[in-house]
């Protein structure tokens, strides 16, 4: 995660993460595999400075599937998140 303080009150942050979940089946059963690549971008300010802050986030999450080691299908996530948080 790399963040930057834009502000006192105004922070800008960004994160990558890549991801890989593999099963091996015994037997018969097809071995599998789902390769993840994340990013996400975001953005928060303090509204009372250290106790409540209201922030934005974009995430995009790609996804490859492999079954047996053939790729068998892809897909695309994007997710938008607007809140806040609170500290005490």
């Amino acid at each position: 995660m790399l963040l930057h303080r834009l502000t006192d009150q105004w922070n800008a942050y960004t994160m990558y993460a890549y991801k890989e979940n593999k099963l091996n089946a015994v037997g018969l059963a097809n071995d599998s595999k789902v390769k993840r690549n994340q990013f996400m971008l975001g953005t928060e300010y303090y509204i009372v400075p250290k106790h409540l802050k209201g922030f934005v986030e974009w995430q995009a999450t790609r996804a490859k599937h492999y079954t047996n080691d053939v790729k068998t299908a892809k897909s695309r996530n994007y997710t938008t998140v607007v809140g806040l948080r609170a500290y005490w």
